[in-house]
């Protein structure tokens, strides 16, 4: 992909067209964040956006999110089609790194959801059936990775792959239960419901329900991520 210079961002910006935009208090115009859209719809990474207009990656983050959640790639149902892109992609014999140079992904990021999902990769392979089996009884009894990682004398990196691989119905963020949970908090977002209460609810951090929030129901957040750059 060839890098855009100056003269293109230009050229980009002059063809931009004006958008359906609030303009609230918000740190750019407009056309600026339309800049940031066809950017980012043409492939171009969040870094490379950012050094263009001269602003920060988080905040190009917070941009595609807040006003453009259907071209995210943080966007359950785009990560879901790129999974599945990845396991068709190994099954063909690609290694690790050309599998992440055809997706545009980091190799850590491929390597990462292999070793999660993908049985045999992870060190997997050099555990026992019986451990295998402690970690799941453990995790099912509610045991937290740290706690299992003590008491089964692994790794907690080689605990979260064990999860992954042999028992992903029983992880908090597989494709299965994720949607399920998406779905709950839909449901009590419609309902009125605080942070607060939804992570009760699901029996995770505040924290983690407006992450959630955050990445899949940005229409329905009260404000973005740091609450003073973009408002709707």
């Amino acid at each position: 992909m060839v890098n855009p210079s100056k003269s293109g961002n230009a050229e980009l910006a002059h063809n931009t067209v004006s958008c359906d935009i609030p303009e609230g208090k918000i740190r750019h115009n407009s056309d600026t964040i339309m800049i940031i859209k066809e950017m980012y719809i043409e492939g171009y990474s969040m870094d490379r956006i950012a050094r263009a207009i001269n602003m920060s990656p988080s905040y190009i983050s917070i941009v595609i999110n807040w006003y453009f959640p259907e071209i995210s790639k943080k966007h359950y149902s785009k990560w879901l089609e790129i999974k599945i892109d990845i396991e068709m992609l190994l099954s063909s014999g690609e290694t690790i790194p050309s599998i992440a140079n055809i997706l545009g992904k980091k190799i850590g990021t491929v390597r990462q959801y292999i070793y999660r999902n993908i049985r045999g990769y992870g060190g997997t392979n050099n555990i026992d059936e019986e451990k295998i089996k402690l970690i799941g009884e453990m995790y099912a009894s509610g045991k937290k990775y740290k706690e299992i990682s003590k008491e089964a004398g692994i790794s907690e990196y080689y605990i979260r792959n064990v999860i992954g691989q042999f028992y992903p119905n029983m992880r908090k963020y597989n494709p299965d239960s994720m949607k399920e949970r998406l779905s709950e908090i839909q449901e009590m977002l419609r309902g009125g419901y605080s942070y607060k209460r939804i992570a009760e609810e699901l029996g995770i951090s505040e924290g983690n329900a407006h992450a959630l929030i955050f990445r899949h129901f940005p229409a329905s957040r009260r404000g973005p991520r740091g609450g003073k750059f973009v408002k709707k």
